[in-house]
């Protein structure tokens, strides 16, 4: 039996993830600046848009930049079996909110978000293969860490940090 024979369906999936892999080399190699480094996202009239994924006691990217004073969009995805959170610590934010909230989330953790977020301090938590989506706009420039909440969670090394720019010196490069 000969080992190379693709079968049509497979063929065509083969078509379409090629042509995904060249899409995704060409906008990597078209040599214009991500605007928050570490995301796949980008950016929608002037908003930062970052993807941050949990998975079990592991948050990806562990480290990505946004200028201060630009709005951030958020979308916090868990692909782990269990809830987790994605909470800055220290950073002070502006016109935070909550723009989709997970269908299924512990009422704990529903809380904790509301609670937080009308507070004006960003935070994303989420059951399993769940997204929740904020924004906000970060106060000042610095580097802030991100931890998970979940009892246990940060101290098995679900952490991460987020680089606050200084709008003059990300205006400058």
């Amino acid at each position: 039996m000969d080992s190379h024979i693709i079968l049509p369906g497979l063929r065509a999936a083969a078509v379409v993830v090629g042509t995904g892999l060249a899409a995704l080399a060409l906008t990597a190699c078209t040599g214009s600046p991500a605007p928050a480094s570490g995301t796949s996202g980008g950016e929608s009239q002037g908003r930062q848009d970052v993807v941050v994924t949990a998975t079990d006691l592991k948050l990806d990217p562990p480290t990505f930049s946004v200028i201060a004073g630009r709005p951030v969009q958020l979308t916090f995805t868990n692909k782990g079996v269990i809830e987790h959170d994605w909470s800055p610590v220290g950073l002070e934010a502006k016109d935070v909110q909550i723009v989709a909230m997970p269908s299924v989330l512990s009422s704990q953790m529903a809380e904790h978000a509301k609670e937080l977020v009308a507070g004006g301090i960003p935070y994303a938590g989420a059951g399993a293969g769940q997204h929740m989506v904020v924004s906000f706009t970060p106060a000042d420039a610095g580097s802030f860490d991100v931890i998970c909440q979940v009892p246990g969670h940060k101290e098995a090394g679900m952490v991460a940090k987020i680089v606050v720019t200084d709008p003059t010196r990300a205006n400058a490069s």
